[in-house]
């Protein structure tokens, strides 16, 4: 039934539950006022709470395992206790538990993160959006996925991504039909009340990134546990006179096998009318809590369009910083390689948009504290390649964000499966400083392809690790890379830029937690 609730006038409307009332009494007082409080009877933590706050303090480790425990999560463990995931849970399933994530952008099962490996901490929580609150829609951690574009407006009517497809959600159902202060599905999230943001207006734009109140508590259960395996299971539905107008089924299936994570999402429709979304994880990574800078490296699974620039940065004149002030950014065998120079400042925000080479697969590689993570996307029965809608690169101070996106469309009663497989080891640098370029394949397996002189020059010319006096590369090399170089500025001033992944939203940046 599409719920009708004065916007104005909230006595009115049921009181779903003390969190949404909090949440609405927290918007209406200035930022610094804003507390992230999960309920009236949690107003004084307990006992237990308190001791973990104060063994925070004692080192890193214990605030890590403090910010762990303190919110309700169920911990993946293999390789005899070397590698563990935490799996925050959805809202409701441990009622006397703390819920990490409760707002409106996220997928409410993707809260996937703080991973140990021999001794380091991957997608840490502790350099991204602090003090954590658990209301704000971006205080998601680790592989927290979002079904949209990541920009405001409800639909793509044409022209979208790279495929320019055309009706593609921005993971809303019903968002154009209801009217305000009813009711509307935002996939993964749930049920939530159109107009209710802090800065919704009458023009009635979806913004994705300020927080919307439920209609109604999220409903998530546990379809099956064990040591190395979780799954999840969550569905929303809106109907009219009995009949289901809108409405999605989503399951995942998070895994732990040796040092590869795999989570596989299976949505379905569950409406009467078929639905196009766009799907990305944001991937917040950060390791052993240090802010992003020299040592992170990553390698783009991508590879450079004849003719066009490797990639676009058209927020740059209003929010974004380009990339090129922080990072070097080189074009190789197979990849785009990125490797930090110096410390994101804080409050810089970077995004920028790579262009569609028709071959990309969504994978990356990424570095920092002596461990790299493979990252690569499978489509059950379909091919990765054709379901690519975008390659998007977001940076902060407390996160370096690759986020490759696909495109989902289901007809109705129709589901599709998608699985992101992450490798977890330890660095060898073998696509850096050797002669191979790692890929993953269908299955996740590494492949090795032969890189030739050239590029074995300009690889070790680009690694940050090297230094000048450690070179050997004879004067003529050095001249070649110079003419090169400086043919490569030429072509940048004049080529054009057909291929931008057009999304036709409002490109704006994650916002400052409470700046809204």
């Amino acid at each position: 039934m599409v719920r009708n609730y004065a916007i104005h006038d909230y006595t009115s409307r049921p009181a779903v539950n003390l969190i949404q009332d909090e949440m609405r009494m927290r918007q209406q007082l200035p930022p610094p006022l804003r507390k992230s409080v999960r309920g009236v009877s949690k107003q004084f933590p307990s006992l237990l709470h308190i001791f973990a706050i104060l063994l925070s303090l004692i080192s890193v480790f214990s605030k890590v395992q403090a910010h762990e425990t303190h919110y309700s999560n169920f911990t993946l463990e293999s390789l005899e206790g070397d590698l563990s995931v935490v799996v925050y849970l959805p809202d409701g399933l441990k009622p006397d538990e703390d819920t990490y994530y409760y707002s409106s952008r996220f997928d409410h099962g993707s809260m996937i993160g703080s991973i140990r490996y021999k001794g380091h901490v991957l997608f840490d929580a502790r350099t991204w959006k602090q003090p954590h609150n658990v209301n704000w829609p971006e205080s998601g951690i680790g592989l927290a996925a979002e079904f949209g574009v990541g920009d405001d407006g409800a639909f793509c009517y044409f022209q979208c991504g790279w495929k320019a497809s055309e009706g593609v959600t921005n993971g809303v159902l019903g968002y154009q039909q209801a009217k305000l202060g009813e009711s509307f599905l935002k996939i993964g999230v749930g049920e939530l009340i159109k107009g209710t943001c802090p800065i919704c207006d009458s023009a009635e734009d979806y913004r994705f990134n300020s927080p919307y109140l439920f209609a109604s508590p999220p409903e998530w259960k546990i379809t099956g546990m064990a040591e190395t395996q979780l799954k999840l299971e969550h569905q929303a539905l809106m109907t009219d006179k009995d009949h289901v107008q809108y409405g999605y089924k989503l399951d995942k299936e998070i895994t732990l096998r040796g040092n590869t994570l795999e989570v596989t999402s299976t949505l379905t429709n569950l409406g009467q009318q078929p639905l196009s979304t766009a799907w990305y994880s944001h991937n917040f990574f950060t390791c052993d809590g240090t802010a992003v800078g020299p040592g992170y490296e990553a390698s783009l699974y991508l590879q450079g369009t004849q003719g066009l620039p490797l990639y676009e940065e058209p927020a740059t004149w209003s929010w974004s910083t380009p990339i090129k002030q922080y990072a070097q950014i080189k074009e190789r065998l197979g990849s785009i390689y990125l490797n930090l120079l110096r410390d994101v400042d804080p409050g810089i925000r970077i995004k920028s948009e790579f262009m569609d080479d028709g071959q990309t697969k969504g994978g990356f590689l990424i570095r920092a504290c002596d461990t790299q993570i493979t990252s690569s996307l499978h489509m059950h029965n379909d091919d990765i390649r054709e379901q690519m809608y975008a390659y998007g690169l977001y940076v902060e101070r407390g996160t370096f964000s690759p986020e490759p996106m696909i495109l989902i469309h289901l007809e109705p009663g129709e589901a599709k499966s998608w699985t992101q497989r992450l490798l977890i080891e330890k660095n060898d640098y073998s696509d850096i400083r050797g002669s191979s370029e790692k890929f993953s394949d269908e299955n996740g397996r590494q492949v090795s392809y032969s890189m030739n002189l050239w590029q074995m020059i300009r690889g070790q010319e680009t690694v940050g690790l090297i230094s000048s006096t450690e070179s050997t590369l004879p004067q003529f090399a050095c001249g070649g890379i110079a003419l090169v170089l400086s043919a490569y500025a030429v072509m940048y001033l004049i080529r054009g830029v057909a291929c931008r992944p057009r999304f036709r939203y409002t490109p704006i940046p994650d916002a400052e937690l409470g700046s809204q």
